[in-house]
């Protein structure tokens, strides 16, 4: 299972939006994140990147 941290504009602490992230789906210029306890979060944005392999994405807010 491949569960990553999303956070909002670049990594750091301070900035994380969802750990435990599981599903990532775009809607309209919305971002909505899913977790393992399958709470939902919409974020207005773009991906600005995603590391799977490193475990994060980058979601830059608009």
């Amino acid at each position: 299972m491949c569960l990553s941290i999303a956070y909002k504009n670049k990594v750091a602490p301070e900035n994380v939006l969802m750990k435990n992230v599981v599903t990532v789906e775009s809607d309209n210029g919305n971002i909505i994140l899913t977790d393992l306890m399958d709470r939902k979060m919409s974020v207005k944005g773009d991906i600005k990147i995603a590391a799977l392999t490193d475990a994060y994405l980058v979601i830059e807010e608009k």
